[in-house]
Order: C-alpha cells, then sequence, then structure tokens
C-alpha cells in the first residue's frame, strides 16, 4: 500500500509519490511464463482486421497461425500466403528500461489512476525529443504501470525532409492470472508525416488477449526468442506496423 494511500481521493503527498517511483519496477515478473499461448488482433485504419494464435506446443514456424481476416475464416490461399511476424516480443516479456526513472514526476490525479510524466533513457532519445509528451498512468495501490503513451505535442521533423504532423504510440496493461504476471493486452501507433510527394497516414491497434499457459513448454520455439534490450525497448517506442492485405 502507498504510505497508508487506499485512493486517489485522499491527498498525495510528495513522500507517497517518492514511494510509488521506487515500488513501479518492483511490480514486473521476473520470470514470466513467457511460453504461454495468446491471441493477437490487429486492426488498421480501415477497419481491416486480422487475428492470428501463437502457440507455443507447435515448433518454429507452426507456432503461429492465421485465425481470421475480417471475421471469416482464411482461404487456402491466404493460409498459403500468411507470413507471421518475425521474433515479436511475447506480451508477458515487459520490461520498462527505456525509463529513466529520475525524471518521473507528477502530472494530476484520474478517478482511478495517478498520470506521472517521464523522459526517455539518454541513449534512447532523438534530436526531437523535445516534441514528445512522455506519461503513464499508474494505479497508487499496487503502483503497476497501466499505460504508457508518447504523443507529440507540435509538427517536427525527423532529417532533412521528412515533417511529422502526428505521432502517438500507446501500450495498455493489466495483470494476467494465467501468466501470474502483468502482461501487454494493447498496442497502437498513430503517425501522420510528410517527405517530399509521399504522405504517410497510418493506423494500427493490436489487442492481446486469451492467454493459455497449458500448453507451456521449457524451451521456447525459435519464431519468440527474445531479441537485444534495444529491441525490448524499441518495441515500446515503435511499434512495427504489419500489412493486413488478405
Amino acid at each position: 500500500m502507498l504510505c497508508g494511500l487506499t485512493s486517489v481521493s485522499e491527498e498525495i503527498s510528495k513522500s507517497d509519490i517518492e514511494y510509488l517511483v521506487d515500488r513501479i519496477f518492483e511490480t514486473l515478473t521476473t520470470d514470466p511464463l513467457e511460453g504461454c499461448a495468446y491471441t493477437v488482433q490487429t486492426t488498421d485504419g480501415d477497419g481491416n482486421e486480422r487475428r492470428e494464435r501463437y502457440d507455443p506446443y507447435f515448433d518454429n514456424e507452426r507456432a503461429w497461425s492465421l485465425v481470421s481476416i475480417n471475421g471469416v475464416a482464411p482461404s487456402a490461399e491466404q493460409l498459403d500466403a500468411y507470413e507471421p511476424a518475425k521474433g515479436p516480443r511475447h506480451p508477458a516479456a515487459i520490461s520498462f528500461d527505456f525509463i529513466d526513472d529520475t525524471t518521473i514526476e507528477f502530472v494530476e490525479q484520474t478517478p482511478q489512476e495517478l498520470k506521472l510524466s517521464f523522459e526517455l533513457s539518454s541513449e534512447l532519445q532523438f534530436e526531437n525529443e523535445h516534441s514528445i509528451e512522455n506519461t503513464m498512468l499508474i494505479d497508487p495501490i499496487s503502483a503497476q504501470i497501466n499505460e504508457i503513451r508518447r504523443q507529440s505535442t507540435e509538427t517536427f521533423k525527423v532529417g532533412k525532409f521528412a515533417k511529422v504532423f502526428e505521432f502517438e504510440t500507446i501500450h495498455k496493461f493489466e495483470f494476467e492470472e494465467e501468466t501470474q504476471s502483468v502482461v501487454l493486452v494493447m498496442s497502437s501507433v498513430r503517425l501522420k508525416a510528410r517527405t517530399g510527394e509521399l504522405v504517410v497516414d497510418q493506423f494500427i491497434q493490436r489487442n492481446i488477449s486469451e492467454f493459455d499457459c497449458s500448453t507451456v513448454r521449457a524451451e521456447v520455439p525459435e519464431t519468440h526468442q527474445e531479441g537485444s534490450q534495444t529491441d525490448r525497448d524499441q518495441f515500446f517506442l515503435e511499434p512495427r506496423s504489419p500489412k493486413l492485405d488478405p
């Protein structure tokens, strides 16, 4: 419990915030069950939807399967053309090492959560990092991070020619009974940018659910091996956007 704080309706002292920050990174399970099965539903800005299932019971390429496209079972041609994402992080493999915990500050209270701001670790910041606002929503009792959001506050340039008009990534987390750990349950990225005649207006959202650890294996298939720490951080900073073409 947060220094006797039982609800966000009570006044939050500086010592409460300092204690909360100390506990934030302690809420993560050090050895989560990363071999559990789960389902990913990916939706783009046009409403196209794809459902995929990861099951560690199967080896290598068979660990991922295409369940449906726009709510319809895939055809033989779609199954033949299906290519799962290359080595995605397991949603139970959570790391917040990209956050500089010395920069966390209190922003405001919401009915059920605390809103805090933060900065990225210095090695991950880019030249226009001042154009991005980083916030997180925290459960004041458990100190669990419920949401991390990176959102542009102004138009900014990337390199000499690319101009970004809107950039936002959101990641939401919940405690999952099946894995007995905090897991990623939603990630989204929105990007509006232009470079020369190329205009990008993209939105991708992934919802992760239906965890099942009954088929967990001692070894995780190669299609789901963990990458370097840089890869783990990049997962949160710039979620990949797979094509949803049938």
